[in-house]
């Protein structure tokens, strides 16, 4: 009986930062994980659009998914969500920033880091 049981027991894909995966619980578009922290989480949006709600998104130089030749962008600031295992898929295997996007990328984080410590400790 207790081999049984762990046959049919899912592995859970725990989410970890520095991985793509998509937000299925927003758009479904694909998300970069800057922070893990209990069930918080930091994301960074990646969309294939200039704009996202009239806000300018930032270009990128090459697209993170390596199947992928179209334009792609990141939005201009990071977005804590809570989440639950339903709001992510897997890991998006081979996914990675071009060496010319990851200023792009630090420069976003550290903006939003920032936004965050300046709200007198709340």
């Amino acid at each position: 009986m207790g081999l049984f049981n762990k046959k049919n027991k899912k592995k859970k894909d725990p989410v970890k930062p520095k991985e793509f995966r998509y937000n299925k619980a927003r758009t479904g578009h694909p998300s970069y994980i800057v922070k893990v922290s209990g069930d918080k989480v930091t994301i960074l949006g990646l969309t294939e659009y200039e704009k996202t709600h009239k806000q300018k998104n930032i270009k990128l130089d090459k697209n993170p998914n390596p199947k992928d030749l179209n334009d792609s962008f990141i939005r201009p600031h990071t977005e804590t969500i809570t989440f639950t295992d339903k709001t992510f898929s897997k890991k998006l295997k081979d996914w990675q920033f071009a060496n010319s996007d990851k200023s792009k990328v630090d420069k976003v984080i550290k903006k939003g880091e920032k936004k965050r410590q300046s709200r007198n400790g709340k």
